[in-house]
């Protein structure tokens, strides 16, 4: 998976996580924000983003 493919699917599902939660119906905070920390805070995704700004830096330093 490519950074830009790992980084949109932890977009993906942070925003299901969050259309549940503003679904009708009983909402739990504590519960939504632990599965925003699972999507989130995760070591591969957190490389993904750093791969990608790094290459992105390169790019810019480039123009």
């Amino acid at each position: 998976m490519t950074p830009e493919q790992r980084i949109a699917a932890a977009v993906r599902d942070a925003q299901l996580v969050l259309s549940a939660y503003v679904e009708p119906g009983f909402r739990d905070p504590e519960r939504t924000i632990n599965e925003l920390f699972n999507v989130l805070d995760d070591y591969q995704l957190i490389e993904a983003l750093e791969e990608f700004e790094s290459g992105k830096e390169s790019t810019d330093a480039r123009h």
